[in-house]
């Protein structure tokens, strides 16, 4: 996902590159599992903004009207909301399973000092069990 999240902030990517940078990854198989997961509909509204940036800008290029200029100005708007919301959400499952491996590498270390040293490993937990309590 962290990929998905650099080709979308590289100013040079078009459409084409976004989706070719998505299709590394079986996200038609994980939307039928997961119809209504956040993550995989930010990530359409992201390829759909690509299209429309590029469609209402060859539009604008070939008629640049005011109608046109504000419906560009608008496509714009749209994919850059796109862009911040996939990355918000991109970070904030990185941000999750980082917390999570942290989190059972502590239990796992925990687990080895209590087989390794029972009595001393239970006075330090203890201890610890209280320093949290008294600063919380």
């Amino acid at each position: 996902m962290k990929d998905l999240e650099l080709v979308a902030w590289n100013p040079q990517t078009r459409g084409g590159d976004f989706h070719i940078a998505a299709s590394r990854y079986p996200i038609d198989r994980w939307r039928a599992v997961l119809p209504e997961r956040e993550g995989f509909t930010l990530l359409e509204h992201l390829e759909h903004s690509y299209s429309a940036v590029e469609h209402v800008g060859s539009q604008f290029a070939a008629d640049p009207s005011d109608v046109n200029k504000e419906r560009f100005k608008a496509a714009e708007r749209r994919w850059s909301d796109a862009r911040v919301a996939f990355a918000n959400y991109s970070r904030k499952v990185q941000s999750s399973g980082y917390t999570q491996m942290v989190l059972r590498e502590e239990r796992e270390q925990i687990r080895r000092d209590v087989m390794r040293h029972p009595v001393t490993a239970m006075k330090r937990l203890r201890l610890n069990a209280r320093e949290r309590k008294s600063a919380g």
